[in-house]
């Protein structure tokens, strides 16, 4: 105790300018402003770059859409590694640019660009060039903060730079550079279901059908997801898109796009189309503990890109009336947003061994409802059995499979159970009037 009384002494002393002597004043070095993003001037090709934005935290080099595009550079090399941005989002490049020949002064280095596809791009504003790890290890760069030089070298040649001089630019920098993680909506439905690329082709002997089918293993390393089909499409114009058996007869193809068409409005393509089952037929009630008391959970600060991805959610569910705004409730449960991964490939880790990894192509927002569920009265409904599914399975010739996405939303919540769903989130506060997914009781209700 008597050391931290004396520590916090010195430190009390050192803040006090008043109490500081002049030996101790020139004893302190003097305080220095940020020198913010350390960017160097480099040309590839016909394009100049006044702040290529060299960065210890990145460890590939990393490129936009529209330098590529204006570079009119060779095709890209396919890759299958996922990056990891500073807001915690997955994405996945478009290619990789190998063997780019960066000058930077006097000197030319080699480099392997990965070219992601961003949203906002601004040409000549912020550091749209990122130079990683590789690139400052095949260029020799030594930052020196105390001198304020940055140098670069290659055999006997030593190119310098002024960090101050170099790295002029506005201190507020308004402008955002985002990965746009938005596809076309047909593009988005079909890779949501395979990961896959969608490549539509159009047979002249059906002109509302468009197919394409899926490329094979050895082109997308081991995919460990659904059994390998084609994509047809019930309505024009690409509307309505279903996934068949690809060793059908031309026949058997026909009679059963026929019959789907005929067909189709059973089929519930959005969450407007599921009105849900009768509440004389089927409800969701949440029956409580008898010693069970209210629990009201504060929400995590969301970082923007999984603020959007709430919003989104939010939005969505509050037009088709599946959700509804609460003033005060009870029970209050927090938002929780988890990558959803969708397909799997094989990766080497560091070790330089093949693991098989999930890749993430989109995002899942859930409800946090431990608190909930524990103090809820369990349902012990006896689940069946995978070998008995399978069996009533066996001996079958052909069969159906319906992604059941929201499947859980066609079942009404009691109405006076309803306060018990209630969620927060930075948009306000809801409640389901539908069944929603991590309650307790669902799956037996279901």
């Amino acid at each position: 105790m008597k050391g931290g009384v004396e520590l916090g002494g010195i430190v009390l002393a050192l803040t006090r300018n008043d109490d500081l002597t002049v030996g101790t004043r020139q004893a302190l070095p003097k305080k220095c402003r940020d020198p913010r993003i350390f960017s160097v001037p480099c040309t590839i090709g016909d394009c100049t770059f006044a702040n290529a934005m060299l960065d210890l935290g990145a460890s590939i080099n990393v490129m936009p859409t529209s330098i590529y595009k204006s570079l009119n550079c060779r095709d890209l090399e396919p890759t299958r590694m996922t990056i990891q941005l500073a807001n915690r989002s997955i994405v996945q490049p478009l290619g990789v640019l190998e063997d780019v020949l960066v000058q930077v002064d006097e000197l030319m280095f080699p480099a392997d660009f990965y070219v992601l596809n961003m949203e906002d791009e601004t040409p000549g504003k912020g550091s749209t060039l990122i130079l990683g790890r590789l690139f400052l290890i095949t260029t020799k760069t030594k930052i020196d903060v105390h001198a304020r030089t940055l140098s670069m070298e290659f055999r006997d040649t030593l190119v310098q730079f002024n960090i101050f001089e170099a790295m002029k630019h506005p201190v507020k920098d308004t402008s955002l550079f985002g990965i746009d993680l938005i596809n076309e909506l047909v593009k988005e439905y079909m890779q949501a279901d395979t990961g896959i690329e969608i490549k539509a082709e159009t047979k002249s002997t059906n002109q509302h059908k468009k197919k394409s089918e899926l490329p094979d293993s050895n082109q997308l390393g081991q995919i460990v997801s659904r059994p390998i089909g084609e994509y047809a499409y019930l309505g024009d114009e690409q509307q309505f898109p279903i996934i068949i058996a690809n060793n059908l007869h031309q026949e058997q193809e026909e009679k059963l796009l026929q019959v789907l068409k005929q067909h189709k409005r059973a089929i519930g393509w959005k969450l407007s189309d599921l009105p849900g089952i009768n509440p004389s037929i089927c409800m969701h009630r949440i029956l409580m503990e008898e010693e069970a008391h209210p629990i009201r959970k504060k929400q995590r600060r969301l970082n923007p890109t999984i603020l959007d991805v709430v919003k989104k959610e939010v939005i969505k569910l509050l037009v088709v009336g599946i959700i509804y705004l609460i003033s005060d409730s009870s029970w209050v449960s927090p938002v929780q947003v988890v990558p959803k991964k969708s397909w799997m490939t094989v990766m080497k880790n560091r070790n330089d061994k093949l693991v098989p990894t999930w890749v993430q192509n989109s995002w899942r927002v859930c409800i946090d409802y431990r608190k909930l569920n524990q103090a809820t009265r369990k349902d012990h409904f006896p689940l069946p059995f995978l070998d008995q599914v399978l069996e009533k399975l066996a001996g079958k010739s052909h069969y159906c499979f319906l992604d059941r996405y929201s499947r859980y939303m066609q079942i009404h919540i009691a109405p006076e159970d309803q306060h018990k769903t209630t969620f927060t989130c930075p948009f306000g506060a809801f409640s389901y009037t539908r069944m929603s997914f991590g309650l307790c009781n669902a799956p037996s209700t279901f």
